[in-house]
């Protein structure tokens, strides 16, 4: 029972803790106290979980019979303004159709 119970400790420890930036899931900083300090955007203790308040639905992209995909929004840093670039499907066409009936959409906001 002492051996489970040292075992699981260990691996316990072992999750929680980091050695290098890579063990934060490249989404915070490694301390020197073996803990993650994680950026804004991510949580966990391993900066592993996205960390985001809903979005106002009045600055969606939805669009009847348009599919959208690979949101990464970025923050510039000069302006301040946020921008999404995202695959986007047109023609009111289904997903096998990506090859030849894809554009890329950008999508910016005022911080």
């Amino acid at each position: 029972m002492k051996a489970r119970l040292l075992l699981l400790i260990a691996h316990v420890v072992a999750v929680t803790s980091c050695k290098t930036d890579l063990d934060c899931s490249l989404n915070g900083d490694c301390l020197p106290s073996g803990k993650c300090d994680c950026d804004a955007a991510w949580k966990g203790t391993q900066c592993q979980e996205f960390y985001a308040l809903p979005a106002d639905s009045a600055h969606d992209l939805k669009e009847a019979n348009v599919t959208t995909w690979g949101g990464g929004t970025l923050a510039h840093s000069v302006d301040g303004e946020y921008h999404m670039f995202v695959a986007e499907m047109i023609g009111a066409c289904g997903i096998t159709a990506w090859q030849y009936n894809s554009q890329v959409r950008l999508s910016s906001c005022c911080a």
